[in-house]
């Protein structure tokens, strides 16, 4: 399901559809970052200020895309919002409130080739303003 989420940032809402068309796009996206030659390899920095909440975050990548998960391991539901920056391309942001004890995908996709990049994570509570990150403008 944490895969659904991503294919609803990119493709639309998927509510009102079937369990089985759910699955038939979580396993074609399966198929398509597993395949070889679908990996592409280069670092990831993740720079997180969860602001004393308990998270837990993961990067990783295909093709020209960049997946990121956040599990909040809190009690109540947060929203983050993650930054991310490929060398001089406009930096993606996404936001989005995670529920509690829950996970949420964050994806962005890129233009240019990728050589690095950058994500800058913040979370803060519900209803909260995000504080400026450093670096970002």
């Amino acid at each position: 399901m944490k895969t659904l989420t991503a294919l609803t940032n990119k493709c639309g809402n998927l509510n009102g559809h079937g369990t089985k068309a759910k699955q038939s796009l979580i396993l074609s996206l399966l198929l398509i970052t597993l395949s070889p030659g679908a990996q592409a390899f280069y670092p990831i920095e993740i720079n997180a200020n969860p602001n004393g909440m308990k998270i837990e975050y993961q990067a990783s990548n295909a093709l020209n895309s960049v997946i990121l998960q956040v599990k909040n391991q809190e009690a109540y539901a947060i929203q983050c919002r993650a930054h991310f920056r490929n060398g001089p391309e406009t930096p993606t942001i996404r936001t989005q409130l995670v529920a509690p004890e829950a996970e949420s995908i964050f994806t962005a996709s890129f233009q240019r080739s990728i050589i690095r990049i950058r994500i800058d994570l913040e979370c803060v509570n519900e209803g909260e303003p995000f504080n400026r990150l450093k670096g970002l403008k």
